[in-house]
C-alpha cells in the first residue's frame, strides 16, 4: 500500500518563540503530521523581506533546535530543518537530524546538467546569481555529504539534473511564488517528481500530486504543507498555510487514497 511522507512547515509561522513553536509541534501531530520542519537563516539573508523585522525573529539557533528537538521526540513526531547557510548544515548534523530540505535555486534549475555556474561569475551581468548559484549548490552538497535524506524542492523535473541519481535525495515538486494560483497549477509534473511542496492555496494540489503519483505506482509520496495555529494570527507564511483542522482534513483525504486500489486493471 502507498504511503504519504506528510511534513508540517512551521518555517517562520512560530514568530520566534519557543511556546508557540512547541504548540504548533503538538497541533501538528494531532492533525497527523509524520514530521515538522523550521527554518535556519541569516539577518542578511532576509533583509530585503517587507516583514523583515518579525522575520529575523524566526531562525532556528542552536539553543532552539535542542529544545524542539526533544519536545518533537517526546510527541512521538520527526523534527528536521532547512539551513540555509553552511554552518546551520554542521550545526543540524551535530543535533543528529534525520534529513534536511533544501530549495534547488531557480537559476540552478535552468542550467544543463552539471553546468558549472562558476563559468559565469567573470560575466558582470551574471555575477550575482552565478555567486547565489555557486553558495546554493555548496550548501547542497554540503547536505548531500552526510548520507541523511535530502528533499530538494524544485520546480524543473529532476531527471536530467545533477544529484538525481543518488537515492537518498528526494525531489519535491515546487514552485517560487506565494501563493502559486491553481490555474497554473500543472498535474501532469507530479509524476516526474517524489512528492511536493505546495504553494497553493488549500490542499487540492497536494490530494491531485498524490493520486498522480498513486496511479503510477510510487510507494511513497513526500508532502509539505505550510502550517499555522491560526489564520487570525496573519502568520508571514499564511497565505499558503492550512491550521490545525484544514490540515487534519488534508491528511485524512491522504490517508483515504493510500487505501484506494491502485492497481491497474483495463477489464
Amino acid at each position: 500500500m502507498p504511503k504519504c511522507f506528510i511534513v508540517a512547515e512551521c518555517g517562520v509561522n512560530w514568530s520566534g518563540d519557543p511556546t508557540k513553536a512547541k504548540i504548533m509541534i503538538d497541533q501538528a501531530k494531532r492533525a497527523g503530521a509524520d514530521a515538522v520542519k523550521f527554518q535556519a537563516f541569516t539577518s542578511e539573508q532576509v533583509r530585503d523581506h517587507p516583514r523583515y523585522k518579525d522575520l529575523e525573529r524566526c531562525s532556528i539557533t542552536l539553543g532552539v533546535a535542542r529544545e524542539l528537538i526533544r519536545f518533537s521526540r517526546e510527541r512521538g513526531i520527526d523534527w528536521f530543518c532547512t539551513p540555509m547557510y553552511l554552518g546551520a548544515v554542521d550545526m543540524l548534523r551535530a543535533l543528529g537530524v534525520t534529513r534536511f530540505k533544501i530549495r534547488y535555486r531557480d537559476w540552478m534549475a535552468s542550467q544543463p546538467m552539471f553546468k558549472d555556474p562558476t563559468d559565469l561569475l567573470s560575466d558582470p551581468t551574471k555575477a550575482q546569481e552565478a555567486k547565489e548559484a555557486v553558495e546554493a549548490k555548496t550548501l547542497i552538497d554540503a547536505c548531500i555529504k552526510y548520507g541523511k535524506e535530502v528533499f530538494i524542492s524544485c520546480e524543473r523535473p529532476s531527471y536530467d539534473l545533477e544529484y538525481s541519481s543518488l537515492p537518498h535525495v528526494k525531489w519535491l515538486y515546487a514552485t517560487p511564488k506565494y501563493p502559486f494560483p491553481m490555474s497554473s497549477f500543472n498535474p501532469s509534473r507530479a509524476f516526474m517528481f517524489n512528492g511536493i511542496s505546495d504553494h497553493c492555496p488549500g490542499f487540492l494540489a497536494t490530494l491531485t500530486a498524490a493520486t498522480v503519483a498513486f496511479s503510477r505506482g510510487e510507494e511513497r509520496f513526500i508532502v509539505e504543507k505550510h502550517f499555522t495555529l491560526d489564520h487570525k494570527n496573519k502568520d508571514i507564511d499564511d497565505n499558503v498555510s492550512l491550521d490545525p483542522q484544514e490540515f487534519k482534513m488534508m491528511v485524512g483525504q491522504l490517508r483515504t487514497l493510500e487505501e484506494m486500489n491502485w492497481k491497474v486493471d483495463y477489464t
